[in-house]
């Protein structure tokens, strides 16, 4: 998933990714909050291998980015 993300944003930067409750996403902006919050989860020690990462939220934009 990581490079069709990337694949996506090159090409379509400024196209809505995600549209909720009437705020659009852009790609680009898609991109940076995953890769933002996949550094949170490095500095915090995660993912080592074999860690399990839960995702327990309703249909949000959150849930898209983590």
């Amino acid at each position: 998933m990581p490079e069709v993300l990337t694949r996506t944003t090159t090409r379509f930067p400024d196209h809505a990714a995600l549209i909720f409750m009437g705020t659009k996403i852009t790609y680009l902006a898609l991109e940076d909050l995953v890769n933002r919050f996949a550094r949170a989860l490095q500095s915090l020690g995660v993912p080592k291998k074999g860690d399990k990462v839960a995702m327990l939220l309703p249909n949000v934009p959150q849930l898209v980015i983590v």
